[in-house]
């Protein structure tokens, strides 16, 4: 695959497409496994690989399914870690062992593309002011994690049905905080926000940086 094709892929992917905009995208990442693993020419098919992409997103992805995940983004993975460190949507702390496609660096690539795929102004802007969640997948099981984790279900249920994206964020915000803030979640896991940030494993500035983006979600409330 030309380098510019892969420059065309991380526009596609950074633009949030879906639907028949992301069929491309698929096309584009067979193309590349068939060059890369001949013996799959003609096991999997774009219908295929879309549909399965989609059960892996919002689904408990079996064993099967997250390995052809894995066969159609193996790929693309390096190249992604560091477009994805680039944008500031994964730290280089999340990169440690992005070889490894079988550990957390990758499962944090999946998250992403994965806000990525509803599409969308409005997925890009979540996407970024939830990239906290991308440091550490453990952090689901505490708390505060958790909650966002099901903040955000009701979130993409809401945008599935229709509403509008606006509005969608504004009850996102609503029903995560419960008029806390993200200040106070991380407060919730160690104390100041610059302990919190220690203990996630990231640096203050970007434990800052977390406060600054819920300041300006509640800004998009109030307004």
């Amino acid at each position: 695959m030309k380098r510019a094709d892969m420059v065309a892929i991380e526009r596609q992917l950074a633009v949030g497409y879906c639907g028949p905009k992301w069929r491309p995208v698929i096309e584009s990442l067979l193309a590349e496994v068939v060059r890369l693993r001949p013996e799959l020419r003609g096991r999997v098919s774009m219908d295929e690989a879309e549909s399965t992409l989609w059960a892996a997103y919002w689904d408990d992805p079996t064993e099967e399914k997250r390995n052809r995940l894995v066969e159609l983004y193996v790929p693309r993975v390096p190249v992604l870690v560091r477009s994805l460190i680039g944008r500031g949507l994964l730290f280089e702390s999340s990169a440690v062992g992005a070889g490894d496609y079988e550990g957390t660096a990758y499962e944090k690539l999946i998250e992403c593309v994965e806000l990525w795929a509803g599409g969308g102004e409005f997925w890009r802007y979540a996407a970024q002011r939830l990239r906290w969640r991308l440091v550490n997948l453990s952090v689901k099981s505490k708390p505060a994690g958790g909650y966002l984790a099901d903040a955000w279900d009701v979130a993409t249920s809401e945008a599935a049905s229709g509403l509008d994206e606006l509005d969608t964020w504004r009850e996102f915000c609503r029903g995560f905080n419960k008029r806390k803030t993200l200040f106070f979640a991380l407060m919730s896991m160690g104390g100041k926000v610059r302990e919190s940030g220690r203990e996630l494993g990231v640096s203050t500035y970007q434990a800052e940086r977390w406060y600054r983006a819920e300041r300006d979600a509640r800004s998009v409330i109030k307004n």
